[in-house]
């Protein structure tokens, strides 16, 4: 079963396609009150990711989502 949220796909159905192993997060920030500015990171673990979203909010960002990432 696949389902839709707020422009994010989702696949529930075990039976259905796989996204395949995941590998890692990816964090997305952009700069407050500029959208159109922004910065991603990506990391095996999640841990490095929320050290470094403490360093961006220093900076002016602000969190947008973090995502689990997947491989072949």
């Amino acid at each position: 079963m696949t389902s839709f949220s707020g422009g994010e796909i989702r696949m529930g159905d075990p039976g259905g396609i796989s996204p395949g192993t995941p590998i890692g997060y990816r964090m997305v920030v952009t700069k407050t009150g500029e959208r159109r500015y922004g910065a991603e990171a990506c990391a095996t673990e999640i841990e490095p990711l929320l050290r470094l979203l403490r360093q961006f909010e220093e900076l002016g960002y602000e969190f947008v989502r973090l995502e689990r990432t997947y491989g072949n």
